[in-house]
């Protein structure tokens, strides 16, 4: 077979489709194609450029081996585009090889036969690699459905020491209340360009406050563990403490309608360029202060989010994160040499995922924000994290955290719905918790959902 190499010399994003962004490569790094070799199709979704960065570079240097006949190339979406885009393409008949799908919307992927099980495609070894915390979030209805990437706690409060000593708040806020006086002293202290806090919006107010939301509650989620009913309003006092709390974060002025540009993901650049005192974001923010805003290291702290009494033991978070999936029809597809598709993909997954050397550079280059979903990695990185000024607070927040709950994202995008009726519409606490009752009620009903916890195991 002919090998060939070529060189890309433009780094740009060049928009396909009308939502699909294609990542060159960066200047001058060699890009490797193996002519003749089967290509395997990955749908990438947009992180933060470093994140991108990364895996884009795995992907060549996988590309490098110019005898295994694969080469892969990569689509980077959108994050707002990339689910609809995977959608359409699957709808099409022209769904990726690879794609990257969160630990959350597993379930509803399986239901409709998407992806394939992983059992009999990937090596044993990788399997035997699988972290048993990590089993507990690709291991759904007796089978292995996505080989995890990582985990990240989804909110935490990040905040400017100048901007809070200039305001005379002397620690993170614990609670509700503390929060809510914070805010009230570093308002008067900020210039009409800047705002107090910074909080999700969009679909990220839905997944990023999850965690909130479960403290909040208790520690319950909005339906019963086998899903076969509401507990919404047994916990409405707690859902009515915190939605008092943070829709007063928009209605005191302390944080903007509109979202910041990057929306969530981007959203730590409002504290490091000092358009905000502070704000809610992943876990990920930290990786942007280290490589962009080193000079911001000192001055930004993180905290767990403040709750109801002050008490962290319960969590405030989801670990939420990433895994990749086969496509049901990469079983189907063959290339010239009789090897499927999955088969092909299974070879990419294992390299980007758990090569010695490849695999631990993200956790690295993440400053060890997040956490690895297989045993060699988590070795290979050993301590080295601890030595982050910000490991300790979010490994405390990781430690007590949930796994983003399998029900339909609906119930999700219906407490989010909570908080903009009370901001944009005025209604109560009272009556939006109501309301919720009613549509978590109608979900369970309309979805079938009592008694289909794939993770549920009895009392």
């Amino acid at each position: 077979m002919k090998k060939a190499t070529s060189i890309l010399l433009l780094l740009a994003l060049v928009a396909t489709l009308a939502c699909a962004l294609v990542a060159c490569n960066p200047a001058d790094e060699e890009w490797y194609v193996e002519e003749g070799a089967e290509v395997i199709n990955v749908y990438l979704r947009d992180f933060e450029e470093w994140s991108n960065n990364y895996t884009i570079d795995a992907i060549r240097r996988f590309n490098s081996n110019l005898t295994d006949g694969i080469q892969v190339e990569y689509t980077l979406l959108l994050a707002d585009q990339y689910e609809n885009k995977v959608q359409s393409d699957r709808e099409a008949g022209k769904a990726p090889d690879v794609y990257l799908i969160s630990y959350g919307n597993l379930l509803t992927a399986i239901n409709y036969n998407y992806i394939l099980p992983l059992e009999n495609v990937l090596s044993q070894k990788m399997i035997d690699d699988i972290s048993e915390s990590a089993k507990n979030y690709v291991y759904l209805k007796e089978h292995l459905y996505a080989a995890p990437f990582c985990f990240e706690p989804s909110i935490m409060l990040f905040y400017s020491k100048k901007a809070f000593a200039a305001a005379g708040v002397t620690s993170a806020p614990e609670t509700y209340a503390e929060m809510l006086d914070a805010c009230a002293k570093i308002k008067p202290t900020l210039s009409k360009a800047q705002y107090v806090v910074g909080t999700p919006k969009g679909l990220p107010m839905g997944w990023a406050n999850i965690g909130q939301f479960y403290n909040a509650a208790g520690g319950n989620l909005p339906l019963s563990d086998d899903w076969s009913e509401s507990l919404v309003m047994q916990n409405k006092e707690g859902y009515k403490s915190f939605l008092n709390y943070y829709t007063s974060l928009y209605t005191k002025g302390y944080t903007p309608l509109q979202d910041c540009a990057g929306g969530y993901n981007e959203i730590i650049r409002e504290v490091c360029e000092g358009r905000a005192a502070m704000t809610f974001a992943g876990s990920y923010a930290v990786s942007t202060i280290y490589d962009e805003y080193p000079e911001c290291v000192d001055d930004i702290e993180v905290a767990v989010v403040p709750t109801m009494d002050g008490t962290s033991n319960v969590a405030t978070t989801t670990n939420g994160g990433w895994s990749y999936v086969l496509d049901a029809a990469t079983a189907k597809r063959t290339g010239a040499d009789g090897r499927t598709h999955a088969e092909l993909a299974a070879k990419f997954l294992e390299f980007l995922l758990t090569d010695s050397e490849v695999a631990p550079e993200y956790f690295e280059k993440a400053n060890y924000c997040k956490s690895a979903g297989y045993n060699s990695v988590i070795v290979a990185t050993g301590k080295e994290g601890e030595s982050n000024k910000y490991y300790a607070e979010i490994a405390r927040a990781a430690s007590n955290a949930i796994a983003t709950p399998l029900y339909n994202y609906d119930i999700t995008t219906e407490c989010s719905k909570m908080i903009e009726e009370m901001v944009i519409n005025g209604k109560s606490a009272d009556q939006v918790i109501t309301t919720f009752d009613n549509m978590v009620k109608q979900i369970i009903r309309q979805s079938g959902l009592a008694g289909n916890n794939p993770a549920y195991r009895g009392n």
